[in-house]
């Protein structure tokens, strides 16, 4: 079981390494020999939509992964469970995000997304498990969570 569960988390961290130098060489194919200078790039329009996001979201993601390897099995199930929902809402997040921001700033763009959303979710990865150690009752644990995560969602809306 304990071999299962440490192939899955190598397996995250190898999927989540693929997605960041897939995004790397999207981001500037031109320097990667996948375009050349004097054609048009099919990956020319990835740039912003694409790449960018990717290689910001799978930075968090790749830093909640690694201190997962530092927790038990069970929690580990449970924060899988969290992690799977949470990269379908930070898919859905980005995408819908714009490219451009507006002239005052306020609306978030692709990158400020995958920066929001990868701060957070590393954040409340480490309050999960910090408070996954405790002995605290299951409902002071979700209201310490929901406390946490809804500061850590005002701050990063805050110092953006």
């Amino acid at each position: 079981m304990q071999n299962k569960i440490l192939s899955i988390k190598i397996g995250l961290v190898f999927l989540f390494v693929i997605i960041f130098v897939f995004g790397i060489i999207a981001f500037q194919p031109y320097d990667y020999g996948v375009c050349h200078a004097k054609e048009e790039c099919f990956l020319k329009g990835w740039r912003h939509n694409i790449a960018e996001p990717m290689i910001l979201s799978s930075i968090g993601s790749l830093v909640s992964i690694i201190f997962t390897f530092f927790i038990s099995i069970k929690i580990f199930k449970k924060w899988l469970i969290y992690f799977f929902i949470w990269l379908i809402v930070d898919i859905l997040w980005v995408m819908s995000a714009d490219t451009t921001s507006d002239y005052f700033g306020l609306t978030p763009t692709k990158e400020t997304a995958s920066i929001y959303m990868g701060f957070i979710l590393v954040y409340t990865s480490l309050i999960w498990f910090i408070l996954s150690k405790m002995k605290w009752e299951t409902w002071i644990k979700w209201f310490v969570g929901v406390i946490t995560f809804i500061i850590a969602v005002v701050l990063t809306f805050a110092l953006s």
